[in-house]
């Protein structure tokens, strides 16, 4: 992306609608690891809450030189980064055989404009596969 020369880093680019590249983030992600964090930040895409709305729509594609041919795209989603209808950024720093929690919340309100399916809690150093990066729905309404 940036020499043509293959270096085995994940990088994350954000481009505006004209194709400029705005930022490149090295991705957060461990060797031989089955999930990997792509930063960016809602300044770097124009989201400003005293300014203009901070609702936006993204997807995701990413495509490998080595091997090549791997590529995996993802449907749009939409997202609000000053507001959004569940909580985000909560994090837990666990030793080995630990557990611990976080509280999380909706808004329901919010989730007809942004839907969103749930949570999802990412533990990088869990064993490769589905286990590192756990799906959370939002449930039923309460009482």
């Amino acid at each position: 992306m940036l020499t043509g020369d293959f270096n085995g880093q994940f990088a994350s680019f954000i481009f505006t609608a004209a194709g400029t590249l705005v930022d490149a983030w090295v991705a957060a992600a461990p060797m031989n690891g089955s999930t990997m964090l792509l930063p960016a930040l809602a300044s770097e895409i124009g989201l400003n809450p005293a300014v203009n709305s901070t609702k936006f729509n993204y997807a995701v594609a990413s495509f490998s030189i080595a091997p090549a041919g791997l590529v995996d795209l993802t449907s749009a989603g939409t997202f609000r980064s000053h507001q959004p209808p569940v909580s985000t950024g909560q994090q837990v720093t666990l030793n080995p055989g630990q557990t611990g929690s976080v509280t999380v919340s909706v808004d329901r309100g919010k989730l007809a404009s942004a839907p969103q399916l749930g949570w999802l809690i990412a533990a990088l150093d869990d064993p490769n596969g589905a286990a590192q990066a756990d799906e959370i729905p939002i449930g039923p309404p309460g009482p």
